[in-house]
């Protein structure tokens, strides 16, 4: 793990910090730059869940009774928005995209079959309509990761060759 000091990590925008040395409890791991050892946070998780495991599970159940479809549709949105942000900071392009740009069809649009949460193949995947412009509004949609996958390097004349190819020998 790369060495960087608190001051370094909020200057950089990240989540985490890593100095080498143990928190108070002795573990030596990465540190929230709000305060707090990320494998103390993690205990003290876990003893909450399991040591009030019947409320943290009605809780649970009456959440998502209420909001299942909203929340996955939320946390899903907010997962594909971090990941491009990630992918267009190693990068170093910009990345204008909310929550809001990113709608989510009930089924692929290139295959026209149902998405499966965290699947292979026919899972969420943010797809860049041109690959040569970043992630910015306009620019986006969601497809299945196998989609994508087919799209990743190949271009429309490629794809033309493929197709011509394979219809020769049907």
């Amino acid at each position: 793990m790369k060495y960087i000091t608190r001051k370094e990590a909020i200057e950089k925008g990240l989540k985490y910090y890593f100095t080498g040395k143990p928190c108070k409890y002795g573990h030596i791991s990465k540190q929230y730059v709000a305060g707090g050892c990320f494998i103390c946070r993690k205990d003290r998780a876990k003893n909450q869940r399991v040591n009030n495991r019947e409320k943290y599970n009605e809780y649970f159940r009456e959440y998502q009774k209420e909001n299942r479809k909203e929340y996955r549709e939320n946390h899903l949105r907010e997962t594909l928005l971090d990941r491009a942000k990630q992918r267009s900071k190693k990068r170093n392009w910009i990345c204008d995209l909310e929550k809001e740009d990113i709608i989510i069809p009930e089924k692929c649009p290139v295959f026209g079959k149902k998405f499966v949460h965290w699947d292979k193949d026919w899972g969420y995947s943010l797809d860049r309509i041109n690959n040569n412009k970043p992630y910015i509004k306009g620019n986006v949609c969601v497809i299945s990761k196998r989609a994508n996958r087919m799209k990743v390097d190949n271009t429309k004349e490629d794809l033309i060759n493929l197709l011509n190819y394979l219809n020769s020998y049907v």
